[in-house]
């Protein structure tokens, strides 16, 4: 009875994927198209002195000299685009960091615009006091 349940799920998967590999086919396909149809209305064919000029001047690859600084900008562009997380759980670190020493020093801490609209209580020289928009509007 399994064997029926994961083949009708395989089969299921598969209608999924052709799906999938027909649709960016598709995308693929105009695009490739709409960029010849705009390349051929804008610019048209190559004129004579253009097709000299690519012959006298050929194309190259990039050269050893340029090799060094597309690499010193390519690298941290796919580490960053491929793992983002690499540079984003440092960033969520840190501020989790200033966010619990922001919480643990109270509410009085900070600035008038910042003001949370919570009850929180915490103890100040043996005295607990209840920070509330009442009460710390009532301190000023």
């Amino acid at each position: 009875m399994s064997g029926v349940w994961y083949f009708s799920f395989s089969r299921a998967r598969s209608r999924k994927f052709n799906f999938l590999v027909l649709a960016a086919s598709g995308i693929i396909i105009s695009a490739i198209f709409g960029l010849r149809a705009v390349a051929k209305i804008f610019y048209g064919t190559a004129s004579g002195d253009l097709q000299e000029h690519e012959k006298q001047n050929p194309i190259f690859d990039l050269k050893y000299s340029e090799i060094l600084p597309a690499s010193i900008i390519l690298v941290p562009l796919l580490f960053l685009g491929l793992w983002p997380k690499g540079t984003s759980q440092r960033i969520d670190n840190e501020i989790k960091i200033r966010y619990s020493v922001l919480d643990s020093s109270g509410i009085g801490s900070l600035p008038p615009c910042c003001l949370v609209n919570k009850t929180e209580s915490y103890s100040d020289s043996n005295q607990s006091v209840t920070d509330s928009p009442e009460n710390i509007n009532s301190t000023k």
